[in-house]
């Protein structure tokens, strides 16, 4: 039964002598990777982990990275990813709630953090050199729990998404059928692996023997396996697919829902729900929250949207974004663009804000591009409140417009 070592075992029978990582000046072949993780897995049984037991990593991108997320997924336990630029306290938290045992790490935590903390690159390869192989057990399923993938989400505590074996290899089958991969594919890792948009496409590279070129400086990257995919989206520039997500992948389906209506015809806003083999099990120890996010097969995803004719996505806001003024839905990012198209301006954000007649009023706060000069030590807004009110009622509905307008110099 496929795990998400399958792929590592398949990739060293295939193309033992291929390119696996390159990571600066380090370069591995699929033997070469092959024999580090299994030099892992005997350093991993050595400290007296059970099956199931949860092994977290708080680490820069490298090989390292990729060799832990095969090796302690595929030898039975569960890797934790967590964000580098987390606060140390929201990083116990996140190894407490799993009551993870082992740390792996090139961050200065204190060492009572867990039970054992293992420095990154320094501990990590004297464990390596230290230890005799050991080998991947045959009875780890596609079904067992391979991740716990800490979201903080938009309210409470940080949620431990539960993914198991099969979740994500499904997201490589998913990302397979729209990208030709193959042993001279080089996927370039600049997405921090902590997430699942730097860590997605680790299955499908290996399977087809492909060299991981991996970067560890990155940018901040959103929170969720494969859904949509817009393929040669450079084609579609001047089309009205451009604004889209693209349609489903092969696998994935995609519906909308709306608490009073029900399932949502194409072009009618409403949330977008999501069934997959890559959806999560649910939440760790959070059975409640878990329940609302997963209802009759369908994920619910807390972003609001609507369905193409032709399939594709468009997302218009999250559901918490939504200003409900009036018994009308207002969603903050249509305001927030006809905002933007102004000239004058330069950022806008939009928001709810409590309001006696209308239960929410729509509030803008626009930082205009640049001041104008009104006399000596003193200037004006080159855009004004009315300006603005006239200016976005030829772009949206009267009751979509604000209510309120704060002009500020501070971005």
């Amino acid at each position: 039964m496929s795990t998400l070592v399958s792929p590592l075992r398949r990739a060293v029978s295939c193309y033992p002598d291929a390119e696996a990582a390159v990571c600066g000046s380090v370069s591995l072949t699929y033997a070469e990777t092959w024999e580090r993780c299994r030099r892992l897995v005997g350093a991993l049984a050595a400290m007296g982990l059970q099956r199931g037991d949860q092994v977290a990593v708080a680490a820069s991108n490298s090989h390292r990275y990729i060799e832990l997320y095969q090796t302690i997924t595929g030898a039975g336990y569960a890797i934790v990813p967590l964000n580098t630029r987390h606060t140390e306290a929201e990083l116990r938290y996140a190894l407490a709630d799993p009551g993870a045992r082992v740390l792996f790490t090139d961050l200065p935590l204190a060492d009572d953090i867990v039970e054992r903390v293992v420095r990154v690159p320094d501990e990590y390869e004297a464990l390596l050199a230290s230890n005799e192989p050991g080998h991947f057990p045959d009875d780890v399923t596609s079904g067992d729990l391979a991740g716990l993938f800490y979201t903080g989400g938009t309210t409470g505590a940080a949620k431990g998404v539960m993914l198991t074996h099969a979740n994500l290899l499904a997201n490589a089958f998913h990302l397979m059928s729209i990208i030709p991969f193959d042993p001279s594919t080089r996927w370039l890792v600049t997405s921090p692996l902590f997430h699942a948009a730097g860590s997605f496409a680790i299955g499908a590279t290996v399977f087809h023997g492909g060299c991981h070129v991996v970067l560890p400086a990155f940018s901040a990257a959103g929170t969720a396996p494969l859904v949509t995919a817009l393929v040669d989206e450079q084609l579609e520039l001047d089309g009205p697919r451009a604004r889209s997500c693209g349609p489903a992948v092969p696998g994935v389906e995609l519906a909308i829902y709306d608490n009073d209506e029900g399932w949502c015809a194409d072009g009618d806003v409403g949330e977008v729900c999501i069934c997959g083999g890559n959806i999560m099990h649910g939440y760790w120890n959070k059975p409640v929250e878990t329940a609302a996010a997963l209802r009759d097969g369908w994920y619910h995803s807390g972003n609001l949207g609507y369905l193409a004719e032709n399939g594709c996505l468009f997302l218009v806001d999250r559901l918490k974004d939504m200003i409900l003024s009036g018994a009308e839905n207002v969603y903050s990012t249509e305001v927030e663009e006809a905002i933007s198209c102004h000239p004058g301006v330069l950022e806008v954000a939009v928001f709810g804000v409590p309001d006696e007649r209308w239960g929410e009023a729509v509030h803008a706060v626009v930082v205009p591009r640049e001041p104008a000069v009104s006399g000596p030590g003193e200037t004006e807004s080159v855009v004004t409140e009315a300006e603005l009110l006239l200016y976005c009622r030829s772009l949206i509905s009267g009751y979509k417009l604000p209510k309120s307008i704060e002009i500020t110099s501070t971005p």
